[in-house]
């Protein structure tokens, strides 16, 4: 999978713009769950960018 960099700089922009401005009532499981898979898939996308 190769990920172009712009995608991948607009990607983390939204994620962290939706977590800073729209932050959850509560830390509910789910939420915590979903955060963890988005940034294990921001991780494997940085990896494989890297060719790794």
């Amino acid at each position: 999978m190769k990920v172009d960099k712009d995608e991948l700089l607009i990607s983390l922009i939204e994620i962290f713009y939706k977590f800073i401005i729209y932050p959850p009532d509560s830390l509910s499981r789910d939420y915590i769950e979903g955060y963890r898979k988005g940034m294990l898939d921001i991780i494997e996308a940085v990896n494989s960018y890297r060719g790794e």
